[in-house]
């Protein structure tokens, strides 16, 4: 889950910049009540001379409400951590991880073998281990503008 995802995506188009943000997720139910759940996150956007990008994994598990299995009303918590790197005219600014916790809640449906996912959650990230080449920025440090995050998911599918 990225948490620069909103904030680059909201600039992107208000400045009308390129931006890609991709989501990858897995979930695997062994058990008609409890599986687990895994996803990568890529976001890169170029905002006038400035490149923003950020790469994350976030898992968990995935509790059935009503031991439905895959299609069903679902609570997952997670973890997730990733690295957030910011370049202007090529040259690296400043690079720092992330750390969060979160939980979503949702609903998954199976047609055949097609999924749709709806979810609703919070979560929490914070930066860690921030550094910087740059000598004009030594001093900074990554801040952390909401220590409360929502993250929406819909998403389409493939069951197998």
């Amino acid at each position: 889950m990225s948490p620069i995802g909103p904030v680059v995506t909201t600039v992107a188009n208000v400045t009308g910049s390129p931006v890609f943000d991709a989501t990858l997720r897995f979930h695997h139910m062994p058990s008609d009540r409890l599986g687990w759940t895994l996803q990568a996150d890529l976001t890169a956007a170029a905002i006038f001379d400035m490149q923003v990008s950020h790469f994350g994994v976030r898992g968990g598990p995935r509790f059935s409400l009503r031991q439905r299995g895959l299609s069903d009303w679902t609570v997952t918590p997670f973890a997730t951590v990733g690295v957030t790197s910011l370049s202007a005219l090529d040259r690296r600014l400043a690079r720092y991880g992330v750390l969060g916790v979160g939980v979503e809640a949702g609903r998954t449906w199976v047609w055949r073998r097609l999924a749709m996912e709806l979810g609703l959650g919070v979560y929490t990230a914070f930066p860690v281990g921030f550094s910087t080449p740059a000598e004009a920025m030594q001093e900074q440090k990554a801040v952390n503008l909401s220590p409360i995050k929502p993250s929406v998911t819909w998403s389409l599918g493939y069951a197998f």
